[in-house]
Formats: structure tokens, sequence, C-alpha cells
């Protein structure tokens, strides 16, 4: 592909050389010339320009305070300075000021000219490259964070129940059957817990279920987990706990909730396994539904151990 040069210079003998090194190159567009940094900046707002040379001796300003504002305003832009002069300081101004890829000493070699402008210019293919390249990786990633946040969103549709906001009977059921597959050497307990004090709420009773869920969850932790069972009733698979501690952990979160701003009461059963004891979900559940039935036939309040 070929691309355009501009060259700016206050001399009109060196403006017309210079473009007749290029005349006819296989990978130059047009060359664009300027007298001054002014239309020099002017013909760069208006043309797209790959590789800009200046001369570093300028009236009123340098080459290197002039490809400094080309940096400012069109980063891409390969610069290059063409000077007579060799002087340290101004060069490792230029590289600082200008970031310049590249100096050509004046008077220029032809061939050398432009063998320095047609690694300016695939230096700018390159990094044009590979900016459309890391364009195209953010966009790929960006979809991808939108398609995971939607997969995620719909997951946690699915594995919520809608009335409380806590996990559903389905994902409790899964959760409960990974968590036995996996306790090996550390205790599981699980607790049936039912919510009392519900029906003279009225409308208030969704809300009233949601406060509960929020605080169950705070009081069984990360690793715990706070299931709708069905109607006022909730599941907490707790990881790590054995039964005496489970039962102690549900009469403090039943505390909270009597004495908090729900001021409901909780009735629950509770079963667990120990390390290296083997029960099935089924079983589990049996167990500390059966303690739970213990604690309500008692007037509920009453939290209850399956042994």
């Amino acid at each position: 592909m070929r691309r355009n040069l501009l060259y700016v210079d206050d001399e009109a003998h060196n403006l017309s050389a210079f473009q007749r090194v290029f005349y006819d190159s296989s990978f130059v567009g047009e060359v664009f010339v300027a007298e001054s940094a002014e239309e020099g900046l002017r013909l760069l707002e208006e043309h797209d320009i790959a590789v800009v040379v200046s001369d570093q001796r300028m009236p009123g300003v340098t080459g290197t305070e002039f490809l400094a504002r080309v940096l400012g305003r069109w980063p891409d832009t390969v610069r290059l300075i063409l000077t007579a002069y060799t002087d340290v300081r101004e060069i490792l101004e230029a590289i600082n000021r200008g970031h310049v890829y590249y100096f050509v000493t004046k008077p220029w070699q032809d061939e050398e000219l432009r063998a320095i402008v047609r690694r300016a210019v695939e230096h700018f293919e390159t990094a044009a490259e590979l900016s459309r390249k890391n364009r195209e990786l953010e966009l790929a990633n960006r979809n991808l964070e939108l398609a995971h946040t939607e997969q995620v969103r719909l997951y946690e549709m699915l594995i919520t129940d809608e009335r409380t906001g806590a996990r559903n009977y389905h994902y409790f059921r899964a959760r409960l059957g990974e968590e036995l597959a996996r306790h090996a050497g550390s205790p599981l307990s699980l607790a049936l817990v039912d919510v009392g004090r519900l029906g003279k709420r009225g409308e208030n009773v969704d809300s009233t279920l949601r406060e509960v869920a929020r605080t169950l969850q705070e009081g069984v932790g990360r690793a715990g987990v706070v299931a709708r069972y069905g109607g006022d009733e909730f599941a907490l698979v707790l990881p790590g706990f054995l039964p005496g501690d489970a039962r102690t952990r549900v009469v403090e979160i039943a505390g909270r909730l009597a004495s908090g701003p729900t001021q409901v009461s909780l009735s629950g059963g509770v079963a667990g396994v120990l390390p290296d004891e083997h029960a099935t979900p089924d079983d589990l559940v049996q167990r500390a539904d059966e303690a739970l039935a213990r604690a309500k036939a008692q007037g509920g309040r009453v939290v209850e151990l399956d042994r």
C-alpha cells in the first residue's frame, strides 16, 4: 500500500529535491511539502500522512519543536529529522520531545534517504497493523465479557428463587449432592428452617422473606448455601460444620431475626455427616426434615438435632 509523505523545510530548493527523490517510488503515494511548521500542521490536518520529515534548523521553530507538536496530535505518524548538525544535545532533545524515529544527515544521499523513508513506512505499516489487531482483540474481549456477563445473568436467574432472592430448590439439591460427594475428611451439616409469624404481614411477606434470606446468608457465610426449600422454609447447607455447631449457628441466626427489624421466629431441624461418614442427599434431607417436624411439634422457636 502506498503511503503519503510530508517534508517541512524553509528552503524551496530542498523541497523540490526531496520530491524528486520519491518521484514514482512504489511505496509512496503523494509527497506533500511545506515551507513552515504552520503549513505542515495544516497539511497534516487535511491529509493522511504516514511519515513526516522535518529540517531541524528553521526560522522561528526547530524541527524538534515541530515534531513534538506532531506527536501530540498525530502520535502514529512516523517522525524523521534532516539536519546538517550532529550536536548530541539536539539529538537527545529530538528523541525525548519528538520521539524521532531516525536522523538523516544533510546533504542527503538519494539512495540512503529512500531506504530510510522506506523503513519508516514499513514501521508505520507494522504499527498500524498492530494497532488494528489490538482494536480487534479489545473488541473480541469486550464481546466475550458481554457474553460472559449475559451467561452469568441467565445462570443467576436459573438458580435464584424470584420471591426471596435465595437460591432455588433445584440449585440446593445439586449443591447438596456436590458437597456430600466431596466432604470426605470434613463434616457437613444441613439445616431446614421454617419462618414463623408471617400470616399477618399481608403484602409485606415477600420483603420479609427477602430480609430473612439475606440474614441467613450472612449467618452461614460465603461457603454456605441458603436456598428456599418451599413455602416459608429454607434449607441451609453448611460445609465444615459439625451438627452441634450447625445447630448453634442456626440458633444465633434465629436470635438476630427475632430481635431485628423482621421480628420473625425460626424453627429448625439439623442433620449432618461426620468426617468419613457417608450419606445420600435424600437421607440427610429426611433426617433434617424429621428434626424440623419435632421442633414444630414443640410449638416452634426450637432448633432440633436429628440425633
